[in-house]
């Protein structure tokens, strides 16, 4: 909807793909992550799949962000926090998942300050 009066050269607005085109291609990188992400905890050897669970996780934030009724890019500082997350907490925890454990406060404590940071540039930058 804004996309198509402040960018209406990107794929969507201009109409270059359709509709149920992106449909497809979000359920094929939906999957294909989750897929990975399965992966990654047999390659790690967890007992319980943290890597899928985060994948999971952060695909529900990616959703909630954009889709209503929560659409969280529309309140600023949920958005902005939410983004921070997705950049900066959730890629750690996966790494730290797949080589080490999540098995200590720090390793939960620290990314989520971090994320308090990237809600900083998120609203620098919007």
């Amino acid at each position: 909807e804004i996309d198509a009066i402040n960018e209406p050269y990107r794929p969507i607005p201009s109409g270059a793909i359709s509709e149920g085109q992106v449909i497809f291609q979000i359920w094929a990188l939906f999957l294909g992550g989750l897929g990975i992400a399965y992966g990654l905890d047999v390659w790690s050897g967890h007992d319980f799949p943290t890597v899928l669970a985060l994948s999971v996780f952060g695909s529900f934030i990616a959703y909630i962000y954009s889709a209503p009724p929560l659409k969280l890019k529309q309140n600023g500082w949920a958005g902005s926090f939410a983004l921070g997350c997705s950049y900066i907490s959730l890629p750690w925890w996966c790494g730290q998942a797949v080589f080490g454990s999540l098995d200590r406060p720090v390793y939960f404590i620290l990314p989520v300050l971090y994320s308090i940071a990237g809600l900083g540039i998120a609203i620098v930058n919007d």
